[in-house]
């Protein structure tokens, strides 16, 4: 069963992308070292989270829960909502209608 959605899917997965952009170690999914992932524009990090956005918006309508870096990303199916929840740093939630 996949994540259901009632908004623009590239308005859902621009927000998804801009909360990944504040997930430390995310680079790490990429198997690359944070040099690495810091040498890159913002826009080549931007490209690669945006990627990885539309894989975990799929992921999420068979797990509930996907663990990313040091951040956690939720399908919460009875809100209609993504969370993106950061150990130091506020929660993000992306509303999904």
């Amino acid at each position: 069963m996949g994540v259901k959605f009632n908004r623009e899917y590239n308005d859902i997965i621009e927000e998804l992308t801009d909360a990944l952009m504040d997930i430390e170690g995310c680079h790490e999914f990429f198997e690359m070292e944070p040099e690495e992932w810091g040498a890159m524009k913002t826009r080549e990090r931007r490209d690669c989270l945006r990627t990885l956005s539309d894989d975990l918006f799929y992921g999420l309508g068979t797990e509930s829960f996907i663990e990313l870096g040091d951040s956690l990303i939720t399908w919460h199916r009875q809100n209609h909502t993504l969370t993106v929840s950061y150990p130091v740093k506020a929660t993000r939630t992306i509303g999904l209608i």
